[in-house]
């Protein structure tokens, strides 16, 4: 995990990026505003690794970002 964690970028949450997931969450009928952030912090091309992969699937297309949702089991 340590390993995992280093390369993971810390990004605040802004007022603009607030709206920004508060839209895409309303665009997908969804309320998981962690799932949102990922995805709205995310560039086209990156893995994100979930245990919800439906979801992220539904906002990355929202968001129209091509990524690589890689399902994990818990």
């Amino acid at each position: 995990m340590a390993v995992l964690l280093r390369g993971v970028a810390e990004l605040p949450l802004d007022p603009d990026a607030s709206r920004r997931i508060g839209v895409l969450l309303g665009v997908c009928g969804l309320a998981d505003v962690v799932d949102a952030s990922l995805i709205d912090s995310a560039r086209s091309g990156d893995e994100i690794l979930t245990s919800d992969p439906d979801a992220l699937a539904t906002l990355a297309s929202a968001a129209r970002k091509e990524l690589v949702i890689t399902p994990v089991t818990t």
